[in-house]
């Protein structure tokens, strides 16, 4: 059996993502994602005394304000002396700075994502959110309609949010941006960072600390989570055998699951968007230079019959020397719709005009299917095609040119010529394709829309905690409130 895929090469702007929408729209239905209206964010933190930990204040001491007001480096690696909350401000600045880079000789760098956040200063003066009243303070922040940052000192709130004891040695950071019901914007949130991870302690309930740019590294991907974005997965030769682990550290996405533990001087590729991280931010707040300047492949994946396949992780990287893991953007078919809706479309955008591309599918791993906190479409109950299914990529290939590589020329830019036919805004045309691959399992007849949706929690180290099914679901209902919560098991 084949997939077969359509796939077409266009500069006309439609919605796209790389990492897939944190939540979809309307949540029964799907086809559209939640965004904040023009892009922009308010946040307020929680400065209560204890700060996030006994080594890292909320803001800085009096006696370190005159040296962090005059820092020119990152804040981030000096919070015991600046506090969380700058690292907080230059997470929201590292998304604001989206670029990708053009094909051109110059490597001409555009800004892409047009997104912003705005400080507006403690939730209560100088009042310590705690797990005894963060229902006061969540409700407070969704009042004014600002993110609420939380600083989790002795990590009670996420074990209690996680689903119990032991969630809060592996877990570093939890997020959920709040959904106006009746259109889909974003109106609020919460953001949760645990101080157990830089208190300078260890114990049996106290998890070893870890860098300063891990832990801004963690802050960025729950940034990324309460700007919209879900979590990606890069292909499977960044892991290698292990979803612990990291073969090609600049393959590793700043959405991926797990903070994985690289060594230096590559430890903060998670610290650094990738390409993938670049275009989903920029789908969902796009600059108009990214849609206008670059190009994107949509298709469908669907089987000899027409039948759509959902949950295949379906990736476009540079066929140039040494790009294959920089330059990758990944989209998992039918992300956009709930699990089991019986559709297999995919959009790659962030794609430079005249730089070659091959496009290939794998499966999402299984640990990624399994629980509520994955990768979209999957909910924990939906089950996707796994790695016995599609055991290798399989590069596209097409009838007459005989080639798997993918060049998108609008208006004749390139000064070489092209192995694939040349698509534009004025001659964009859809153009069939195939590859072969083992085939998935074939999905219910039927479409199965619950309406329900996965969402909510985070961030953890590799190999981390994993709460038994079911023991999140009250606890976080009583501190989230109504909407469905993703929880991290890794």
């Amino acid at each position: 059996m084949k997939y077969f895929l359509t796939i077409l090469l266009t500069l006309l702007p439609v919605i796209s993502f790389a990492a897939g929408p944190f939540y979809i729209y309307p949540s029964e239905k799907g086809g559209s994602s939640y965004r904040w209206s023009g892009g922009y964010v308010k946040w307020k933190y929680d400065n209560g005394l204890a700060g996030l930990s006994k080594k890292v204040p909320a803001v800085p001491l009096e006696k370190n304000k005159s040296y962090c007001k005059s820092l020119t480096s990152d804040p981030c690696l000096v919070m015991d002396k600046c506090g969380v909350v700058a690292c907080v401000e230059k997470a929201f600045e590292i998304w604001s700075d989206a670029h990708l880079a053009l094909a051109d000789k110059e490597k001409t760098v555009v800004n892409t994502a047009n997104v912003s956040a705005f400080n507006a200063g403690a939730i209560d003066g100088d009042a310590d959110v705690t797990l005894e009243n963060i229902d006061k303070y969540m409700d407070k922040a969704k009042e004014e309609g600002v993110v609420l940052i939380v600083l989790d000192v002795d990590g009670s709130i996420i074990d209690k949010a996680a689903g119990g004891e032991g969630a809060k040695k592996s877990i570093l950071g939890l997020s959920d941006p709040l959904r106006d019901k009746d259109s889909n914007r974003y109106e609020g949130g919460t953001l949760v960072l645990n101080g157990l991870f830089l208190d300078g302690e260890k114990s049996d309930d106290n998890p070893e600390d870890v860098t300063n740019v891990k832990f801004a590294a963690t802050i960025l991907h729950e940034v990324g989570h309460i700007l919209g974005l879900d979590h990606s997965q890069p292909q499977h030769a960044v892991l290698g055998s292990s979803i612990d682990i990291a073969q090609v550290p600049e393959g590793v996405t700043t959405m991926y699951p797990k903070l994985l533990d690289i060594a230096p001087p590559a430890d903060d590729a998670q610290y650094d968007l990738h390409v993938d991280d670049v275009v989903a931010i920029s789908s969902l707040y796009s600059s108009g230079d990214f849609d206008s300047k670059f190009c994107m492949i949509k298709g469908s994946i669907e089987n000899e019959k027409g039948v759509p396949y959902q949950g295949i992780n379906v990736i476009a990287y540079s066929n140039e020397a040494n790009q294959m893991y920089n330059d990758a953007r990944m989209f998992v078919s039918g992300a956009l719709y709930p699990a089991e809706t019986k559709n297999g479309d995919y959009v790659l955008a962030g794609i430079a005009p005249c730089r070659p591309y091959k496009v290939i599918y794998e499966a999402v791993y299984d640990e990624f299917q399994s629980y509520k906190g994955g990768i979209n479409p999957y909910d924990g109950k939906f089950a996707g095609p796994d790695e016995k299914d599609i055991k290798n990529a399989v590069n596209i290939t097409t009838g007459d040119y005989k080639t798997d590589v993918v060049t998108c020329n609008p208006d004749n830019l390139c000064d070489e010529p092209v192995l694939l036919a040349d698509y534009s805004i004025s001659s964009a045309e859809a153009k069939e394709v195939k590859m072969d691959a083992a085939p998935p399992p074939p999905q219910p007849g039927e479409d199965k829309s619950s309406g329900e949706q996965k969402k909510g929690w985070c961030m953890s180290v590799a190999g981390g905690f994993a709460p038994e099914s079911g023991l999140i679901v009250i606890l976080t209902l009583v501190l989230l409130g109504a909407a469905r919560k993703k929880y991290i098991i890794f």
